[in-house]
């Protein structure tokens, strides 16, 4: 959640300079919300990565909002180029795994293109 709203606070600064890739993991955020929103703060790419097996996302925040799908659960539908879902479901069994699988869901996204950025902004 702290890293879409900053998405969205940079958006109404008009700051389309700052980020490149943003890669999210078992996001709270719901995809309804998220929809709404622009990417245009982003400069490559934003990775959701999500797992239909997380059971915490599934149940508490359910518990309290029953309309509630985040994007922890479910790919991101959206038209813009820049979104990646990428389903994790082998590798992360739950929201807990994240941390102990990070590095399976790294090898898996592509980030090789943000040195170049870095490099150019210097």
């Amino acid at each position: 959640m702290v890293i879409v709203t900053c998405i969205w606070e940079l958006e109404k600064l008009d700051r389309q300079d700052l980020i490149y890739d943003v890669l999210l993991m078992g996001g709270v955020v719901n995809i309804v919300d998220f929809n709404r929103e622009s990417l245009s703060v982003i400069g490559n790419k934003l990775v959701n990565a999500y797992s239909k097996k997380d059971m915490i996302l599934k149940t508490i925040l359910r518990a309290v909002d029953l309309d509630i799908d985040p994007i922890g659960m479910f790919p991101i539908i959206s038209d813009d180029k820049k979104v990646i879902n990428l389903d994790v479901t082998q590798q992360v069994g739950g929201h807990l795994d994240y941390s102990k699988k990070m590095n399976e869901v790294f090898n898996r996204v592509d980030f090789n293109q943000d040195l170049g950025f870095m490099l150019r902004r210097e």
